[in-house]
């Protein structure tokens, strides 16, 4: 009778687990399309939890272990988490357009303009800056730690070297490039990242499929009403975005601990955010993906197969 009861509480357990969607969305930018989620703003049933992350190691962690089973994750993360076997499929792209390369000094009009310089972007190898930079670099003739060297920090302490004066050069991602034309003497943009990619790759549109929602598979299999739900509910809240732009401000700005909200509204001027199913934009996923593994097959792990995108009600 114990073990019974044991199973059957196990089984409990478990049921709760798979019934409990867990959606994690990094501090910053990406904030602003969520936000209405975030505030309540945009209704969803006490089912679905939401959380954020300030790392990557701290959204692979909860990942990959099933404490959380959707995320906002850079789409070149995912690709490397993909491959490393965690059961994760591309539902949709949301982030199209936010890095810049931006510096102090003004006689860089082009990535080989950098060759004998530093230059800092976020976190760290393999992350989308690091990855984007390196596929100019190679494609310029330039070899990393040799014509130029790539350094990494969080994106308010490049601020913060920037400000210092011991960094001249940078690629960051909204809002902290609008924070550094802000607070940086002398700084502004050298290369709109987004413009350079289309013109390097023949695209018409000026964008790279940056950043998206991501599932785990056992999730997705369980509880497809629930997924569902989901996200129906981030669609409608990245369309309030767009319909109550100063409200999704003034709320990311307290939950970024009072950043400031006019630097937001600059940061969403220089940003794009559209919800893409991944089925509708394969092509230009997988074309992301050869051309940085171009530079280095290794950089996210190799181009995933056909089951990395969720593509409707077959998978």
């Amino acid at each position: 009778m114990k073990r019974i009861l044991l199973i059957l509480l196990l089984l409990g357990f478990n049921a709760l687990i798979f019934s409990q969607g867990v959606f994690i969305n990094p501090i910053g930018p990406t904030l602003l399309p969520a936000a209405g989620l975030f505030s309540g703003e945009i209704k969803t049933s006490e089912n679905i939890e939401l959380k954020i992350w300030k790392n990557p190691d701290e959204a692979v962690a909860m990942l990959s272990s099933g404490q959380a089973n959707i995320a906002l994750l850079p789409v070149s993360l995912g690709a490397i988490l993909y491959n490393k076997k965690v059961p994760i499929k591309l539902v949709a792209v949301s982030t199209w357009k936010a890095f810049y390369l931006i510096g102090t000094s003004y006689d860089v009009k082009s990535f080989k303009d950098l060759k004998g310089k530093e230059i800092y972007t976020p976190f760290g190898p393999g992350q989308t800056g690091d990855a984007i930079m390196r596929y100019f670099f190679k494609k310029y003739g330039l070899e990393v730690n040799k014509d130029i060297t790539i350094k990494y920090a969080n994106n308010p302490e490049i601020v913060a070297l920037l400000s210092s004066g011991k960094v001249k050069y940078a690629l960051l991602p909204e809002p902290f490039v609008s924070l550094a034309l802000l607070k940086v003497k002398d700084c502004r943009i050298l290369i709109d990242i987004q413009s350079e990619w289309a013109k390097a790759v023949g695209l018409k549109e000026e964008r790279i499929p940056i950043s998206g929602i991501f599932i785990r598979q056992d999730f997705l299999k369980n509880n497809p009403d629930l997924f569902e739900e989901f996200i129906t509910a981030y669609e409608k809240s990245l369309n309030w975005l767009f319909k109550n732009e100063d409200k999704a401000v003034e709320f990311v700005s307290k939950i970024m601990g009072n950043f400031p909200a006019k630097v937001l509204e600059s940061a969403m001027k220089n940003s794009r955010f559209e919800f893409v199913y991944s089925k509708n934009c394969k092509e230009e996923i997988e074309l992301y993906f050869k051309e940085l593994t171009s530079t280095d097959p290794e950089i996210i792990g190799g181009i995933p197969d056909e089951e990395f995108f969720f593509l409707g009600d077959d998978n």
